[in-house]
């Protein structure tokens, strides 16, 4: 599995939230790990390596490129918006990252993904925040056919579905603070002048080989050093991203709620 061969390597935004992520887990050869809604699947296969993982997707483009790269992870067709196809408390670990908005019943999502925990199993989760110091583009957020339920969310609106959904909530932190998010947003004017009819990661492969990404890529090491000066901002500023993470209650939806405020 070579990770250059992934395009979201060189996402900033991909890079920023897997540092963000992989902060929260702990690995174990035995742990299960469940990835909603991987896309090409670049996430699942860095934990591949770390966890028993399995990355779904509705997108079969993405499912058959992210087997063929990762032959570790475990990858099938399916929707993160309906019931998931695992029995109850199968996963130590759920991540999802940039999915929630797109599913028409965020309620449903989050009732799945505690389902499919085990006990004391930690969800993260993450998504845009209309919190942050930039105010995300419409170009930047939704580019090309991609449909969004939600726009974004705050921190006490997406606590508050951890909440209802039986979690106690266990961090909540925030990513795309300032450099990061202006860079996102300069590199997706770029991409949609390019490719304006983009409706779902797989269409990213089109462009993974073309001269103009080549160049990109052999530069990717000068804009991954704002990640270091945006993570020193989120000790004190709020993000386009936000992430929450919250584990699996042992009693049930009906227990108190405690989250952190």
């Amino acid at each position: 599995m070579e990770l250059r061969r992934y395009p979201m390597h060189y996402n900033i935004s991909v890079r920023y939230r897997y540092r963000a992520i992989s902060r929260m887990l702990k690995p174990g050869p035995q742990k299960r790990l469940l990835d909603v809604g991987c896309g090409l699947g670049y996430m699942t296969a860095r934990l591949s390596g770390r966890f028993q993982a399995t990355g779904i997707d509705l997108d079969k483009d993405c499912i058959r490129f992210a087997a063929d790269q990762d032959p570790k992870g475990k990858y099938m067709v399916a929707d993160a918006g309906k019931k998931l196809p695992f029995k109850d408390d199968t996963f130590d670990y759920v991540i999802s990252s940039e999915v929630i908005e797109h599913v028409e019943d965020d309620r449903l999502f989050l009732n799945e993904i505690r389902r499919v925990l085990k006990p004391g199993g930690l969800a993260v989760i993450t998504t845009p925040s209309s919190e942050g110091l930039v105010k995300v583009s419409d170009k930047c957020h939704k580019h090309g056919l991609e449909k969004h339920f939600r726009e974004d969310y705050t921190r006490k609106e997406l606590v508050s579905r951890f909440l209802e959904a039986g979690f106690r909530v266990a961090s909540v932190s925030y990513s795309m603070i300032l450099f990061t998010q202006l860079f996102m947003e300069l590199t997706k004017s770029v991409y949609s002048k390019k490719d304006k009819a983009f409706s779902k990661q797989s269409d990213i492969l089109k462009a993974n080989s073309s001269t103009m990404f080549k160049v990109y890529k052999s530069l990717f090491f000068i804009p991954m050093l704002l990640i270091y000066v945006d993570e020193f901002m989120s000790l004190f500023l709020k993000g386009a991203n936000i992430l929450v993470a919250g584990r699996k209650r042992q009693a049930g939806p009906g227990s108190r709620n405690t989250s952190l405020t």
